[in-house]
């Protein structure tokens, strides 16, 4: 893109250029869901009564005269992000993996390839895979192994004197691992021996500094999210599902609605693949309706209520697989979690149990504010803030 202001100071002319080495096929597809033909664009902006207006009749799609083929602002907008969040990331950056065997790390966790299923590894691979792990988490602090039951894990706890809280690697017969933390690391522990079946054994690392603390539990997260980061840089198989790029294991719900075929066409054209599915929307009991009516309704009044739904179709249409299929079993959306307050939650988009995107009315403030894939307050990242009555 291209931003070219006029010597007069009143016009601003911005031209986007479709890149040259753009997949013929991908441009194609675009056009195809646009209905449109995708060329380069253009969009004029005057200064009116001192704020710069569009100039409608010189925007738009620019033909080989140079002439200009009237297109709304939206349509552009369409365009441009089909073709960066679908063509922006070059093909080599795709193929790395967080989690394979001396790959390098992606800068972002966005091009990672999904795990296919494996057969039982062989018995070198489960040794280099828990070779590997051992390596980990002598540089992160980690205790020798330990027989993986409670009582071991307490007698540790007493000898280190620093308390029950801190952080655990469970260690699976197949190479496999899990990080996690907890106030109680003998009783998270137990939890895990009864859902693992194949736990080899476990190292623990105790943190003084969340024990007795008020904001203990919050300390110990923000602590794991980045033990967890540290452990898929650096190659280890683990079966968390919070913080991960990639997730180990079959989908308990995915793989029955979307088949491995559909998923593979929304890895490459997220966008366009949900804005062709035809899938038609499930309908739900009239009584669990009725549970969320005053919510929603409060919500729906809101002067912000049409823009909040409006980014949240965005978010879905992009980051969702399959938005109409896999609502509920993959998804669910809440409104006004505290209805009648003038400010805190006004919406929560939970994905497997992870809460991806929050937005909220900041208190005493008159914005909105934004938090994707975070389920850490003090962590959050601001997305964006926009005034309440932004168009």
């Amino acid at each position: 893109m291209t931003i070219e202001p006029y010597g007069d100071g009143a016009t601003i002319l911005m031209s986007t250029q479709i890149p040259t080495d753009l997949d013929e096929n991908l441009r194609w597809r675009i056009g195809e869901a646009l209905e449109l033909d995708i060329r380069d664009m253009r969009m004029q902006w005057r200064l009116r009564d001192n704020g710069w207006c569009l100039d409608v009749e010189q925007t738009g799609f620019v033909g080989t005269d140079e002439t200009i083929a009237v297109a709304t602002l939206d349509t552009l907008c369409d365009v441009m992000v089909g073709v960066v969040s679908n063509g922006a990331l070059p093909t080599s950056d795709s193929s790395k993996q967080w989690h394979s065997a001396g790959a390098s790390t992606p800068s972002s966790v966005l091009p990672a390839v999904p795990l296919a299923l494996e057969p039982p590894p062989r018995p070198d691979v489960v040794a280099a895979r828990l070779h590997r792990i051992a390596m980990w988490s002598a540089e992160n602090g980690f205790s020798a192994p330990l027989e993986p039951n409670p009582t071991t894990v307490a007698r540790k706890l007493d000898e280190a004197g620093a308390g029950c809280a801190g952080y655990y690697i469970l260690e699976f017969v197949d190479g496999q691992c899990y990080i996690g933390e907890s106030i109680d690391l003998p009783e998270r522990l137990r939890q895990h021996r009864a859902r693992y079946q194949d736990i080899q054994q476990v190292r623990i690392r105790p943190d003084s500094a969340a024990t007795g603390s008020l904001l203990g539990k919050r300390h110990l997260r923000l602590h794991e999210k980045s033990l967890i980061h540290s452990a898929q840089a650096a190659g280890l198989l683990a079966r968390n599902i919070n913080e991960m790029a990639t997730m180990l294991g079959v989908s308990k719900y995915l793989d029955e609605l979307v088949s491995a075929e559909e998923q593979r066409l929304w890895l490459d054209a997220p966008d366009i693949v949900n804005t062709t599915d035809t899938a038609m929307r499930r309908s739900f009991p009239s009584e669990r309706m009725v549970r969320t009516a005053v919510n929603y309704q409060q919500f729906r009044h809101r002067d912000d209520g049409d823009q909040i739904t409006r980014i949240i179709g965005h978010y879905l249409n992009r980051c969702v697989p399959y938005p109409v299929r896999t609502e509920h079993h993959c998804w669910a959306l809440s409104c006004l979690t505290s209805p009648g307050k003038s400010f805190g939650r006004l919406s929560c988009l939970t994905i497997a149990m992870t809460e991806a995107l929050v937005i909220y009315q900041d208190r005493g403030m008159n914005r909105l504010g934004f938090d994707a894939a975070s389920f850490l307050e003090e962590d959050a990242h601001h997305v964006q803030a926009l005034p309440r009555r932004a168009a």
